[in-house]
């Protein structure tokens, strides 16, 4: 899972990791993570 911005303030921590867990669960995320490594070759 993507780690949120350093300087994000904790409710905005709270909220990526809500996102995320929601985006990985859709099958959103893996391909979001898929496309940025496949692009950084």
């Amino acid at each position: 899972m993507p780690g949120c911005p350093k300087w994000s303030l904790p409710e905005v921590k709270m909220e990526w990791e809500k996102l995320c867990v929601k985006l990985s669960e859709m099958g959103v995320l893996v391909e979001v993570v898929n496309t940025i490594i496949m692009s950084d070759e």
